[in-house]
């Protein structure tokens, strides 16, 4: 099982009117309290944060990283390493077929597994899909760190080969002695497998070893002391997919939870889908403030790279920075950056359970099991549970437990509210896990539905644009239904009993938490903490922005205004409508029922300047500056022609030399003598074309030397084309040597939207020769 600090986030959503604060008990502690210390077992050090310091010896990472054929990976986009160097820290999915025996004690089998057809897109072969950030380690390999001094201390590691390895010999050296050594054998391969060693008090020398010719994995290697200060409190985030606010009274666990803490009976999701939601929850603002807006469904592979290249700090990352485990178990392919509908949001280990029914039980045993195991270390745990989201298609004992309860009128409603009763039955069992281990004290639990679900049949119709229905849907509507979700957070001791009825957004829930345990707000961000609410403060309200596909909503005093990017609707009954913009007044009108959009102009007005005003801006990400330099000669030259390209080109720097932009994606250049000019091109992915002249005379293609090694491209064109593959052939960890005839070189620095292919450092002779066989200069190896 994991190690990490865990948060437990609960959001349950929709409803009717605004209510007030009912009540609020004062807290027998102050706040600041939450966020302190305590004895227990410290997260020391984390090997894979320090991989840029280790000392290695290893076989070409990309080349190794190339022939793995393996498809469920992905270098870690968080890491700042560049070249070679990038490829140390990945992260590797291996897949448990046995979903069912989840988070018990149970065998492995690899080999079942290895016959898993993985969905490079949704990810959605049944089984448990356990990732982790590792060293990478093809071949015969070393990692050398100089750990600092524990008291206590004990090296905890995972081992794994990615099935279809052969077998490989894994040792650790502790101040150069052997003391754990294993062999993985080629039937244990796609299977992690959990190792610790004891270390004696003080700093040592601590070396990865591995000895075979496939490539090996040291999972989530870390150095606990045992008996240290650790931070308090630890974090249970908990989010149940599609979850009303009116599906409460299906809840008994819930609403418990929810009278024993602070419950928010206006909270308002930040997007109307899972993966813009769940990243508001996470990084303290909205989706496309963070890099990532609502719109598309699966990322391009510009706006995934734009994403890693912003890198907001989301929870995951700031609490294990500051010395928590870092783990999600749920049901959410949107958790892991292989699939191609998935980011990775910086846990430390991830276990993504791809089963309809069976994995709420499983979520949940797995989430006990690893509370068990790290009782006494600070962790934030993420918890997903999907059993409301559609097919609604609970166990069928679930059926009887669902109440007479006030909720819309629909056929499937006893499916959707009995699925609810099941994802609550089971995050019962892990509250009543927190206080068995007496830990409740010391834990803040957050429960949030991540959006609700349309079930009213008046906001029932096809959104033409995607083709899609809104009935029994969420991510293309924007109704009240879908925007209002139950948020509800508990410690004792630390936050009071409330039910605040104030608005508040999604995007306030994670500067809350950053209170709790103690951590700075980020600077900038829209959130605000939640804290003064219970404290009986009353600030004045803020408005709720909302993003979704195709939709967006605004929603403030009393009133939401909700905005299409197409508004062609189909309504039930097959009639055709426009409706780019609607309006409700909610005082009146709570089910949004009557559009007020025609008939109020001065209402109008007001909520579409507060959108205007409201609406998110992206973030700018950092792109990899490209180089295009004349060398010195004893002649003077004057080099000129245009640089075109797909993507946005803008200018970064010239010297010697002039460039004029002819329009977005085309530039004039002129460089005289000795001269270089620096431009940005956005996606880095985007197609690059340059056409020179020197002199008046066309340069061919092969006469531009690229990347670091100044290697020229053979190819017969009156232009130099760069596209694919190609691009990262000017990709370079340092400048190439500058020449002394005239030469004309073209490069691009390391990005972290891109990570380098070819190696950084130590290049031998055999690498270089093997990029001028790839280039097509080289005869092929034999």
């Amino acid at each position: 099982m994991k190690r990490a600090l865990l948060p437990l986030l609960l959001v349950v959503g929709c409803g009717k009117a605004r209510a007030p604060i009912v009540h609020a008990e004062p807290a027998s502690k102050a706040a600041a309290a939450a966020a302190a210390s305590t004895s227990g077992d410290a997260i020391a050090w984390r090997f894979v944060d320090h991989a840029a310091e280790a000392k290695v010896t290893t076989p070409s990472l990309a080349g190794a990283w190339s022939a793995l054929a393996y498809p469920a990976k992905i270098v870690d986009p968080y890491t700042e390493l560049r070249g070679d160097e990038v490829l140390r820290v990945v992260e590797l999915a291996l897949a448990d077929a046995d979903v069912a025996s989840y988070g018990t004690p149970h065998p492995i089998a690899p080999a079942r597994a290895r016959t898993l057809r993985f969905d490079p897109v949704w990810n959605r072969t049944r089984a448990v899909y356990e990732s982790k950030r590792a060293l990478f380690a093809p071949g015969e390999s070393r990692y050398g760190f100089r750990v600092p001094a524990t008291a206590h201390g004990e090296l905890q590691a995972s081992l794994a080969i990615a099935p279809g390895g052969g077998d490989v010999g894994f040792a650790v050296e502790i101040d150069g002695v052997p003391k754990l050594s294993r062999t993985v054998a080629a039937a244990q391969a796609g299977a992690w497998i959990s190792v610790s060693e004891p270390l004696s008090p003080g700093a040592h020398e601590i070396a990865f070893v591995t000895h075979g010719q496939s490539p090996a994995f040291w999972g989530d290697p870390i150095v606990v002391d045992r008996g240290a200060t650790r931070p308090i409190p630890n974090v249970l985030f908990v989010v149940i997919d599609t979850l009303r606010i009116d599906a409460l009274p299906a809840m008994p666990r819930l609403r418990a939870l929810a009278g024993e803490g602070a419950s928010f009976t206006q909270a308002i999701t930040a997007a109307t889908w899972t993966r813009p939601s769940v990243l508001a929850m996470l990084g303290g603002d909205l989706p496309t403030a963070l890099g990532q807006g609502a719109e598309e469904m699966i990322p391009s592979d510009g706006d995934r790279r734009r994403f890693y290249a912003v890198a907001p700090p989301l929870l995951p990352r700031v609490l294990a920075a500051h010395g928590y485990r870092s783990v999600a178990i749920g049901n959410n392919f949107f958790l892991l950056g292989y699939p191609q509908i998935g980011l990775t949001l910086g846990f430390e280990e991830v276990a993504d359970i791809r089963h309809p029914v069976l994995d709420t039980p499983a979520i949940s045993n797995a989430a006990v099991a690893f509370i068990e195991a790290h009782r006494d270390e600070p962790w934030f745990l993420h918890l997903h549970y999907d059993a409301p989201h559609w097919p609604y298609t609970p166990p069928p004992a679930y059926l009887t437990k669902v109440p007479a309860m006030p909720f819309p009128t629909d056929a499937m409603a006893r499916a959707y509210l009995a699925e609810a009763a099941y994802a609550d039955d089971y995050l019962g069992r892990v509250i009543d896990a927190l206080d068995r281990l007496k830990l409740s004290e010391r834990t803040l639990i957050v429960v949030v539905g991540d959006h609700g679900e349309v079930f009213d049949h008046a906001h029932a119709h096809t959104v033409e644009a995607l083709h899609q229905p809104t009935l029994h849907h969420h991510g293309w509507s924007g109704y009240d239904e879908l925007l209002r979700v139950p948020l509800v957070m508990r410690m004792p001791g630390t936050i009071p009993k409330a039910t605040i009825g104030a608005q508040v957004s999604f995007v306030d829930i994670e500067p809350t938490i950053r209170e709790l345990v103690g951590i700075a707000p980020r600077e900038g961000a829209r959130g605000r903490s939640l804290a003064p609410l219970w404290r009986g403060e009353h600030p004045a309200e803020r408005p709720a922005f909302v993003e979704g596909q195709d939709v967006r909503v605004v929603r403030a005093g009393g009133w939401a205004y909700l905005r299409r990017s197409d508004g062609r609707l189909t309504l039930d009954g097959g009639k055709r409508v426009v409706r780019n913009e609607e309006l409700y007044d909610l005082g009146r009108d709570p089910e949004e029922h009557d559009d007020r959009a025609a008939r109020d102009p001065d209402a109008l007005a007001r909520m579409r300047a507060l959108f205007e005003r409201e609406a998110p801006t992206g973030r700018d990400a950092p792109v990899a500056v490209m180089h295009l330099r004349v060398a010195p000669d004893e002649r003077a030259h004057v080099v000129e022609g245009t640089l075109q390209s797909d993507g946005a080109i803008r200018l970064r720097g010239v010297a010697g030399a002039e460039a004029s932009p002819v329009d977005a994606h085309a530039m004039r250049l002129v460089l005289r003598g000795a001269a270089q000019v620096d431009v940005a091109i956005d996606p880095p992915t985007a197609r690059i074309v340059l056409a020179l002249k020197r002199d008046g005379t066309p340069i061919a293609p092969r006469e531009v030397l690229l990347g670091e090694f100044a290697l020229p491209l053979l190819a017969d064109a009156p232009e130099l084309r760069l596209d694919g593959e190609r691009l990262t052939w000017i990709d370079a960890a340092r400048p190439p040597q500058p020449g002394e005839r005239g030469e004309i070189l073209l490069w691009r620095d390391p990005s972290p939207i891109t990570p380098l292919t070819l190696p950084a450092a130590g290049k031998s002779s055999s690498e270089v020769a093997g990029m001028m066989r790839r280039w097509g200069y080289a005869q092929p190896g034999k």
